[in-house]
C-alpha cells in the first residue's frame, strides 16, 4: 500500500471520485449539454485536486529522495575505470549521503559530527571516556561574576559538559575553581552570548548532547535542580524551555514569571533557554551573524518546533532568579545618533517579511503555476458554439483537472507544518530561506552602532596555533609574520590564556583553552567548515616553527599561482624533520611528490609520499586526537608516541575498510 503512494485518508478521496464517476453515468441522453459540461468539469476538479495534493505531499521538494535511497558513488565523465589510479587521474567519487566537501571520501571514514569530550594523549582510544556527558551547559561570563557562576556550575553534575565563553579576556584566573580545569574556555573580547553560540555551538559539534543550556552569568540558582529540570522537560516533551523566573524587577517578560499552581506553562525568553538537540539545529540557523545581541529571537523560536504551543514552555517547578548585574552590556560605547546596543529589530523585521511571503503559500516557481492557471482559464474562451459536444466535454474536464490540481497543490502549501525547503540545511527545513544563516565567521562585532558597519576589515585568511605559554616568544614572532588579512586563533593546551595579554595582538585574537588536548582535537571541534567558510585559506600550525624566512602574503601568492588546495612551506634541512619529502628545494618554487626511501612508497604520487599534509575536516576522527602524526608540542612523552603509533594503525585500518566498501556504492 505504501509503495503505491496510498496513505490514510486517501480512500475517502477515491470514494468521492467513484461516486462522481457513478454520477456521471446517471446522466441520460436527454440531459442538456450544460449539465454534462458541469459534471465533466466537476469530475476533472475532483481528480485534479486529488492528484495535486498527492504530488505536493510526495514531491521531491517535500520528501527528498536523496535522504532515503542507498548512497551512490558516480564516476563523472572522463574518469577512468579503475579506482587504483594516481592522483593525476583519480576518479572523482561523489557520494550523495556525504556532507558538502566530503563527497570524495568513502562513507565509512566520514566523521561529520563531533563533541566536546576530552581525550587522553596516551593509551587505547577506546578507553578514553569512561563517562560521556549527556548534556551541555554554556555560560557567557566575565571574571567579576565568578562567584555567581561558580555556584551555578555546581548545580550541574558530571552528566553536564561545561563550556565558558569569556567576553573580558580573563580565563586563567578561573583556575581557582577545580571544575574550571575540566571545563572548556573560549575567549573573545566584548563579544556576546549569541556571537559565541553561532561560532562555537555548531549543531554538528553539539550533536551528542540531548539538551543544550545557553545561559547568562547573572542567574541565581538556589532553587534549581538540573536533574529534576531535565526530568520535567522530558515529561512534558519540551523542545525549547527555560526555568521559571522568580518575580522581581529584573523580569524582562512577565509571562516568564514562575507560577505556583503548575509545573509548566508556555513561553521562553532567551536569557536562560534550554534546547533539545533537534531544536538547536534549527535555532542555530536562525541566529544571525551580525545581530549579536539576539533580540527578537524569542519570537522566532516558534518556527523551529511544531506545534509550538506544546513544545515550548517555562518549567515553573524549577525556578531561577535573574539578578540583572551590569556586565557585558555596559562595555559598548554608544555614540550620538547610533542605535542602542540591543539591536533585535532588524531580525524581527526580516523574519516577518519573509514569513509573510512563505506562509502565504508563495514559493519559487509559484508564479509559473499562476500563469498556467491563467492560461487554463483562458482556454475556456476557445469553446465556441461550433465546437462539438465531445470536444466541449473533454476541454471542460481538462480545465477541471488543471484547476483542481492547482488548488490541491496550493492547499498543501498553505499548511506551515508542511513546508520543506529543499535548499535549506538539515534541521532548518521549516524556516523561510531568506532568514537561514547556515554559515558564520570569526569576525569581531561591536556592541553598538549599525550592524552593517561592524567589521570594517574582514580578514580573508585564518591562522591557528596550538600553543603552550612557554613558547610565547616564538608564537609572538610567528604571529607578527601575518598581516591584518589574517584572523588569529590560539588553541591553549596548558590552560594559560590571560598571560598572553602582554602581546597587543593577543587582545584581538580568539583564545580557546582545553587542557592537554592536541591540535587535531581542536581543529575537529572549533574549525567546522561552516564557521571558517569565509576564509580562503586556513593555516593549522604548530607552536615550534621558525618563520624568519617566511612571508605570508608571498606564500599565498605562490599557492594561488600553482593552484594548490593543500600545501605547506618547505622545511629547512635539519635533524628534526619527520619526513624528508617536505624538505625545501632551492631550485623550484613548489614540489609535489618525492620518494621518501626505497620500498616505502608503492606510488610516489600517493600518500604517504605525496600530499603529506593535514587531512580534511570530515576525515578527522574524534577519538584519534593526534591526527596523522605526532604533535611536536608533546613529543617528549614516550606514552604519547606510543599512542600516536596506535592511532596511525587504527586510522589506516579505518581507511582501508572504508575503501573496501566502495564497490557496493558504485553506480552503473
Amino acid at each position: 500500500m505504501g509503495k503505491s503512494g496510498h496513505k490514510p485518508g486517501a480512500t475517502k478521496g477515491f470514494c468521492c471520485l467513484n461516486l462522481s464517476l457513478a454520477g456521471y453515468g446517471t446522466m441520460s441522453k436527454k440531459a442538456n449539454d450544460i449539465l454534462r459540461l458541469l459534471v465533466a468539469s466537476f469530475i476533472g476538479v475532483v481528480f485534479g485536486f486529488l492528484v495535486g495534493v498527492s504530488v505536493s505531499l510526495f514531491s521531491p521538494s517535500k520528501l527528498n529522495p536523496v535522504n532515503y535511497i542507498v548512497p551512490t558513488i558516480a564516476r563523472l565523465p572522463g574518469d577512468g575505470p579503475s579506482r587504483n589510479q594516481t592522483l593525476n587521474n583519480v576518479p572523482r567519487i561523489w557520494v550523495q549521503s556525504n556532507p558538502t566537501g566530503a563527497e570524495k571520501l568513502p562513507p565509512g571514514i566520514v566523521q561529520s559530527a563531533s563533541d566536546f569530550y576530552l581525550h587522553r594523549l596516551w593509551g587505547d582510544p577506546e578507553e578514553d571516556l569512561p563517562h560521556k556527558p549527556k548534556y551541555l551547559v554554556t555560560f557567557t561570563v566575565g571574571y567579576d561574576l565568578r562567584d555567581n557562576v561558580d555556584a551555578a556550575v555546581k548545580k550541574f553534575s558530571e552528566d553536564f559538559a561545561i563550556l565558558l565563553f569569556h567576553y573580558d579576556g580573563r580565563t586563567t584566573e578561573w583556575d581557582q575553581f577545580e571544575w574550571s580545569k575540566r571545563a572548556i574556555h573560549v575567549s573573545a573580547r566584548k563579544q556576546t552570548k549569541w556571537w559565541f553560540a553561532k561560532r562555537f555551538l555548531h549543531p554538528d559539534i553539539v550533536a551528542p548532547y540531548d539538551y543544550i543550556f545557553v545561559w547568562d552569568e547573572d542567574l541565581g540558582v538556589d532553587n534549581f535542580n538540573a536533574e529534576k529540570y531535565i526530568d520535567l522537560v522530558k515529561k512534558y516533551r519540551l523542545e525549547i524551555s527555560q526555568p521559571g523566573l522568580e518575580p522581581n524587577s529584573a523580569l524582562t517578560w512577565r509571562m516568564t514569571e514562575r507560577r505556583n499552581d503548575s509545573e509548566v506553562h508556555k513561553f521562553v525568553e532567551i536569557m536562560a533557554p534550554v534546547f533539545s538537540r533537534d531544536a538547536w539545529r534549527c535555532v542555530w540557523h536562525i541566529i544571525q551573524n551580525d545581530l549579536v545581541h539576539g533580540w527578537g529571537l524569542d519570537f522566532a523560536l516558534q518556527k523551529c518546533v511544531q506545534p509550538a504551543h506544546e513544545k515550548i514552555g517555562v518549567v515553573d517547578a524549577q525556578w531561577i532568579v535573574h539578578k540583572r548585574v551590569p556586565s557585558l552590556g555596559n562595555q559598548g560605547k554608544n555614540s550620538a545618533g547610533q542605535d542602542a546596543p540591543w539591536r533585535g529589530g532588524v531580525l524581527h523585521r526580516t523574519v516577518n517579511r519573509i514569513r509573510k511571503m512563505v506562509y502565504s503559500g508563495h514559493k519559487p516557481g509559484a508564479s509559473k503555476r499562476i500563469r498556467c492557471l491563467n492560461l487554463s482559464l483562458a482556454g475556456c474562451g476557445l469553446m465556441r458554439k461550433g465546437m462539438n459536444r465531445t470536444l466541449r466535454l473533454l476541454v471542460g474536464g481538462l480545465i477541471g483537472v488543471i484547476f483542481g490540481f492547482l488548488v490541491g497543490d496550493c492547499v498543501s502549501l498553505l499548511k506551515p507544518s508542511k513546508i520543506w525547503i529543499e535548499s535549506n540545511p538539515k534541521g532548518a527545513e521549516r524556516l523561510p530561506p531568506g532568514i537561514v544563516a547556515s554559515e558564520s565567521d570569526l569576525y569581531f562585532y561591536r556592541l553598538t552602532g549599525d550592524p552593517s558597519e561592524d567589521p570594517i576589515s574582514k580578514p580573508k585568511y585564518l591562522v591557528t596555533f596550538t600553543v603552550g605559554y612557554e613558547q610565547r616568544d616564538n608564537i609572538d614572532a610567528a604571529v607578527k609574520k601575518f598581516s591584518g588579512n589574517f584572523t588569529i586563533v590560539l588553541f591553549h593546551y596548558d590552560g594559560r590564556t590571560s598571560e598572553w595579554n602582554q602581546f597587543e595582538w593577543s587582545k584581538r585574537a580568539i583564545h580557546i583553552s582545553a587542557r592537554k588536548q592536541a591540535k587535531w582535537w581542536y581543529a575537529k571541534r572549533f574549525l567546522h567548515p561552516d564557521i571558517v567558510a569565509p576564509y580562503e585559506y586556513i593555516f593549522i600550525w604548530d607552536e615550534d616553527l621558525g618563520l624568519e624566512n617566511f612571508n605570508a602574503e608571498k606564500y599565498i601568492e605562490l599557492v594561488k599561482k600553482h593552484g594548490l588546495e593543500i600545501s605547506q612551506p618547505g622545511l629547512e634541512t635539519n635533524s628534526k624533520m619527520a619526513w624528508r619529502m617536505t624538505e625545501r628545494r632551492v631550485d623550484s618554487e613548489v614540489h609535489k611528490e618525492t620518494e621518501e626511501r626505497p620500498g616505502w612508497c608503492t606510488d610516489p604520487h600517493l600518500p604517504p609520499c605525496a600530499g603529506l599534509i593535514p587531512p580534511s575536516k570530515n576525515a578527522l576522527q574524534n577519538d584519534l586526537v593526534h591526527g596523522w602524526g605526532l604533535d611536536l608540542a608533546f613529543q617528549q612523552c614516550v606514552q604519547v608516541r606510543l599512542r600516536c603509533e596506535e592511532e596511525w594503525k587504527i586510522f589506516k585500518d579505518r581507511v582501508k575498510r572504508a575503501e573496501q566498501e566502495l564497490p557496493k556504492y558504485t553506480r552503473g
